[in-house]
């Protein structure tokens, strides 16, 4: 069993785009494959590329999510041709919250954002359209604006990748470290544990129900395990 506390990747581009698609509006058009030549992590990444040569619109690249309950979202840009992305999250109302991160294109390296109070913006409409986010995270979408494109050609090239979802933080879980929770003899046995209290504690019993251990430690102390 994973570990419910750990990122959740939404978009890695390894091998291919799977799951996300380039949605042209207005007189835009853009593109959508891997790129294997650079990459924030591992060995690929999000290629787009976007041709506003024919007026204004912008281009969306979307992915339905599978009703993850997300406190953040995380990713990395790279581009010399934007100087700001537009990062769109839907909740399970149907409500969109659309957020602008400003990007240096000076900067010749990739550039990590993170998206951490998804309903900290006055632009959300559809679904319950009353400002407040209603988890779980439906759907997230990254827009170029035809006017964020710092070439007077209106050609862009970006790169995306390492998309990741931050999980809700449980009250307390208990996890399988260990494949399939068997240890041989002399073997500490331990599971995995997250949780936002300060400190627990546990009781360990034999197969009779007769406690064996008694114990209570600071969570810092623990290491994510007990």
């Amino acid at each position: 069993t994973r570990d419910p506390a750990a990122p959740v990747s939404l978009g890695d581009f390894e091998s291919d785009t799977a799951g996300w698609a380039v949605y042209p509006s207005g007189a835009v058009t853009g593109d959508l494959s891997v790129s294997t030549s650079d990459a924030a992590t591992g060995n690929g990444s999000a290629q787009v590329t976007m041709d506003a040569t024919g007026g204004s619109g912008y281009l969306e690249i979307a992915s339905a999510i599978s009703s993850l309950d997300l406190a953040a979202v995380t990713f990395s840009v790279k581009s010399s041709d934007l100087t700001a992305i537009s990062v769109r999250v839907t909740d399970s109302t149907g409500q969109a919250f659309q957020h602008r991160v400003a990007l240096d294109p000076a900067e010749p390296g990739w550039q990590k954002a993170t998206i951490d109070d998804f309903d900290d913006t006055d632009r959300h409409w559809g679904g319950a359209d009353d400002g407040v986010w209603h988890g779980p995270v439906t759907k997230m979408a990254f827009l170029v604006d035809h006017f964020v494109l710092t070439d007077p050609t209106q050609i862009a090239s970006l790169q995306i990748d390492a998309i990741e979802g931050i999980p809700v933080p449980s009250d307390l879980a208990v996890y399988t470290s260990t494949l399939g929770n068997i240890f041989t003899t002399g073997q500490p046995v331990s599971v995995g544990l997250t949780t936002t209290a300060g400190d627990v504690s546990w009781t360990v019993t034999d197969e009779g129900g007769a406690s064996v251990e008694t114990a209570t430690s600071s969570v810092d102390s623990l290491g994510g395990s007990i």
